[in-house]
This record gives C-alpha cells, sequence and structure tokens, in this order.
C-alpha cells in the first residue's frame, strides 16, 4: 500500500523540486491508500492508490490545476502479483509522468 508520506518520499528522491497536495485515504479507520496532486515545473499529476479491486491497477492521470479531480486521460499501472514490484512500478510511471513536459503539453492541447 502506497500512503501519502511514501508517495512523497520516493517522489522527491527524483524530483526534490515537486509539490505534493496529496492525503491518507481511511475508511472505517483503516488506511486504503492515498489520492491527490503533485506538480513539477508545469506538469500536474493526479494520482490515486487504493486498488478498488486485485485485478486493477492504481490510477493516475494529467490534471490541468492542483484542484482539477475531472482531469485528463485515466492512466493505471498493470496489477502484478508481487506487490513491492506493483508499487515500484506505479511510482516509476507517475515520476515518468511527471518528467514528460511534451506528453503532458500534448494531452492538454487534445483535451482543450
Amino acid at each position: 500500500m502506497i500512503l501519502a508520506a511514501k508517495l512523497e518520499h520516493a517522489i522527491k528522491a527524483e524530483l526534490p523540486n515537486a509539490e505534493f497536495k496529496t492525503s491518507n485515504i481511511t475508511v472505517n479507520g483503516s488506511k486504503r491508500g492515498c489520492s491527490g496532486f503533485i506538480k513539477t515545473g508545469d506538469v500536474i499529476v493526479y494520482v490515486c492508490t487504493e486498488r478498488a479491486a486485485p485485478y486493477m491497477g492504481l490510477l493516475y492521470r494529467y490534471a490541468r490545476s492542483m484542484s482539477d479531480y475531472k482531469g485528463m486521460r485515466n492512466r493505471f499501472n498493470q496489477p502484478n502479483k508481487d506487490e513491492k514490484t506493483f508499487e515500484s512500478d506505479y511510482l516509476k510511471l507517475v515520476i515518468a509522468a511527471l518528467k514528460d513536459k511534451t506528453g503532458y503539453q500534448s494531452e492538454l492541447s487534445r483535451r482543450q
């Protein structure tokens, strides 16, 4: 499970200037993951690490602002039997999305 502190620590190791607006998801006292926004330069990504079902990946997508919950195209990492690899793959995809200014601008232009 990826909570806000783990997400922020992993991303700050690669992108020290990243800004975060994330919080943990708690249901009936049980932590389920986290959700929120991450910004580096002009690129903003919305993340949600709560797994809806074991066969589903974790959500990330580009966003227009730090409060754009509608966002753009939903993206998911691939489910993996090994939880550690599953989480590591997700973090790599989110970091790659944050570094991809061209991809972000391209998706913004298609969604306007």
